[in-house]
C-alpha cells in the first residue's frame, strides 16, 4: 500500500498540484501585466486562476495530513511518553479517518446536487459547479487512504510514522 501511495504522488498528485500552481501564478502574472501595461483585463483568468489555486493547495493537503503537517499542539505532544504519543496518535487517526469519511459522503451529496440541478459558476465562464466542487470528493478520499496507511505503520511497526522521511 505504501509503495502504491507513494508511485501515485510522485506520478501522478505531485505533478497535477505543481501545474495547477504553475498555471494560477502565470495567469495571475499576465493578467498584472496585461492591466497595467495595455489596461485592459482578461475576465476569465481570474477565474481559473482561482480554481487552479484551490484545486492545488486541497490536493496537497492531504499530503501534508500524511506527513503529520496539519496543525496539531506540539506543547501537549511532546509532553507524553512514548505510550501515552501512540494511543493519542491512534485516537486523532481514527477520528481523522472518520472526518475523512463524512467529508467525502457530503461532498459527493453536494456534488451529485450540482450535477442534477445543472448549476453554474456566477461567472463569464460558467462552469458547471459539480466540476468544481468534485476535488472535495478527492481530497476526502486522499486524506482517508493517508491517515490508514499511517494508522497501520503505527499498529503495524509500533512506533509513529517519522514524518520528516520516507518509509
Amino acid at each position: 500500500m505504501f509503495k502504491i501511495t507513494r508511485l501515485f504522488e510522485q506520478k501522478v498528485l505531485f505533478p497535477i498540484s505543481i501545474i495547477l500552481f504553475s498555471v494560477s501564478g502565470l495567469l495571475m502574472f499576465v493578467e498584472a501585466v496585461q492591466r497595467s501595461i495595455l489596461n485592459r483585463s482578461f475576465e476569465w483568468a481570474s477565474e481559473i486562476s482561482i480554481y487552479c489555486m484551490i484545486w492545488s493547495i486541497l490536493l496537497m493537503t492531504a499530503h501534508a495530513g500524511k506527513k503529520g503537517q496539519h496543525i496539531r499542539i506540539e506543547l501537549v505532544y511532546t509532553k507524553l511518553n512514548k505510550s501515552l504519543k501512540r494511543i493519542l496518535f491512534t485516537v486523532v487517526n481514527l477520528i481523522s479517518l472518520i472526518f475523512s469519511l463524512i467529508l467525502t459522503y457530503s461532498s459527493y451529496l453536494t456534488v451529485t446536487h450540482a450535477y442534477k440541478t445543472q448549476q453554474m459558476s456566477q461567472s463569464t465562464l460558467q462552469i458547471p459547479v459539480w466540476i468544481l466542487s468534485s476535488v472535495l470528493i478527492i481530497l476526502g478520499v486522499l486524506l482517508f487512504v493517508y491517515y490508514l496507511e499511517s494508522l497501520i505503520y503505527s499498529l503495524k511497526n509500533g512506533e509513529l510514522l517519522n514524518t520528516y522521511q520516507e518509509y
